[in-house]
């Protein structure tokens, strides 16, 4: 019995490793069958290589171990290449600068109005009892001292008419208690007419205009200070503020 389960083990030995030896060589062939048959492959089919892969474009989405990876947007519109500093103070220095028009010279404007001569009146027609005196003292009848004369006295009766010396606006209507009844009237360039020892009934008053040789009021006698004189109009005039002599004022001759 032992004898014929030993030659049964000794049996099986040999039948395993012949399937063993079987099981390599049919493998062995096999590879060789295989590597035959791709080189007959490789060499019956021609590959072209520009054929191009295809390849995700830029929206699509690509994926990495699962993970979702958006790509990003590199379009030329949607990256902006700003200028460095360098470059737009090149281009400033480039740009050409306006030219600068040279201001031409102002044409002098000549006025072709003709300004109007103004035309002076003798306030009242008369002889000259006490004249301008100017700087000079002269001696008062009235008074009995020594004082400049600042205008002249004209003779004429009393409710003689007195007359504007020139167009104006009169500036006062007062009563002086050396001068009696005194009117000033303004006139242009900067001239003032007074007039005084005047009666009393002066109808002008503040801002009315006269014309030259309107009658503004009649010859009195109001001025106490001249009140020993024969009745007479005080006449002044100032230019600029300063008296100067009223008979200046007209042409030699047209007193």
């Amino acid at each position: 019995m032992r004898k014929f389960i030993s030659k049964i083990a000794r049996s099986g030995f040999y039948i395993i490793l012949f399937l063993c030896i079987s099981a390599i060589g049919i493998s062995g062939y096999v590879m060789y069958i295989a590597r035959d048959t791709a080189k007959s492959v490789k060499e019956s089919i021609s590959i072209d290589d520009s054929i191009e892969l295809p390849f995700p474009t830029q929206s699509e989405t690509m994926y990495d171990f699962g993970e979702k990876i958006e790509v990003p947007d590199i379009s030329p519109e949607a990256e902006e290449v700003k200028p460095s500093a360098s470059e737009t103070e090149k281009e400033k220095k480039q740009e050409p600068k306006p030219e600068q028009k040279k201001a031409e010279p102002a044409t002098p404007t000549v006025s072709t109005a003709k300004k109007e001569a103004a035309v002076y009146t003798m306030a009242v027609n008369g002889a000259i009892s006490s004249p301008f005196s100017g700087e000079e003292l002269v001696k008062s009848k009235t008074m009995g001292d020594w004082r400049i004369h600042s205008g002249v006295d004209i003779k004429g009766d009393i409710g003689t008419d007195v007359r504007a010396v020139c167009d104006g606006t009169v500036k006062s209507v007062e009563t002086d208690s050396m001068m009696g009844n005194v009117i000033k009237i303004e006139h242009a360039d900067g001239l003032v007419s007074i007039y005084a020892n005047l009666s009393d009934g002066i109808t002008l008053k503040p801002n009315d205009t006269v014309k030259s040789g309107d009658v503004i009021a009649k010859i009195g006698q109001s001025a106490l200070c001249e009140c020993l004189e024969p009745p007479h109009l005080h006449l002044e005039v100032t230019k600029d503020e300063k008296h100067i002599d009223p008979l200046s004022l007209f042409p030699a001759g047209e007193e």
